[in-house]
């Protein structure tokens, strides 16, 4: 009797440990299907997408939408120094489009998408200015000129610096590479211009800006408003100098102009024309 009760309990035991092993099994079975369709489903998941900031160099651009017959149509316009941002997205299937051999990216501007021209803008670059008359460079020692449309930049010329070139090793680079619109090919090109004829500061683009507009506004009053939005800035030394330049109002006179004028307003008539009259006619000749 005593031995079948040890053979029935031994039996149970068997049994139990049977079905722990078992139920481990399962469990690491389940945890081996769980944790392969996680690795499976994350080896599937899409990158996100991926925004950078672009700047317009182009004097001016505009912001396109494509049409039903494939064609870009102008919806906005931007001007030199804006910036939006464009869209490299991995999985899109339109980061970028060609039409009529010119290629449009894909731009979020007010968080509405547009296409805007690739060869108007600089992508992943910092805004600045020229601030020193600089020549154009294919090459970051500074030895090969540029000779190929553009090969000069004036003060205040806007640009985008690469600002890779800032940070590349411990000691100082002799040179910057810039992003800039050449006038002549109608195309944003790279260069190299010597280190520290730039200017990242916002103070110093944003004083530029107003000198540019003060070089073509004539009213007083307009004038003036641009010099009082112009006092809240601190530029550098040159820029300042640039400003100051346009306070003073320069007045140029065609002398033989005015003297003419003159004489039509004192006389009624041009007195070099009194001058040539055929005296043969005169009446009081001798």
């Amino acid at each position: 009797m005593k031995i079948r009760v040890v053979f029935w309990v031994c039996l149970l035991v068997v049994a139990l440990a049977s079905c722990a092993k078992k139920d481990k099994n399962a469990r690491e079975n389940t945890e081996l299907v769980v944790d392969f369709d996680l690795k499976s489903a994350q080896e599937h998941i899409p990158e996100p997408d991926r925004f950078v900031t672009a700047i317009v160099l182009s004097p001016s651009t505009k912001l396109y939408l494509q049409g039903r017959d494939n064609n870009m149509h102008s919806f906005l316009n931007l001007k030199n120094n804006d910036t939006i941002e464009i869209l490299l997205a991995n999985n899109s299937d339109e980061p970028e489009t060609n039409v009529n051999n010119e290629t449009y990216l894909h731009a979020i501007y007010d968080s509405v998408d547009f296409w805007i021209p690739q060869s108007d803008i600089a992508l992943s670059s910092e805004s600045a200015v020229v601030i020193f008359d600089s020549a154009l460079y294919e090459d970051a020692q500074l030895l090969s000129p540029k000779t190929d449309g553009l090969t000069k930049l004036r003060f205040g010329t806007v640009i985008a610096r690469n600002p890779q070139t800032q940070t590349q090793g411990s000691e100082p680079q002799s040179y910057e590479n810039i992003f800039y619109y050449d006038t002549s090919k109608k195309i944003v090109q790279s260069g190299f211009i010597k280190q520290g004829n730039t200017s990242n500061k916002e103070d110093d683009i944003e004083v530029l800006k107003i000198v540019d507009q003060l070089k073509v506004t004539k009213k007083a009053v307009d004038r003036n408003n641009l010099f009082a939005r112009a006092e809240k800035y601190n530029p550098s030394p040159l820029v300042k100098a640039a400003l100051d330049d346009q306070m003073i109002e320069k007045l140029s006179y065609d002398y033989e102009e005015v003297v003419k004028n003159l004489q039509k307003q004192l006389y009624g008539v041009h007195v070099n024309e009194l001058l040539t009259v055929d005296q043969s006619k005169d009446p009081f000749s001798n």
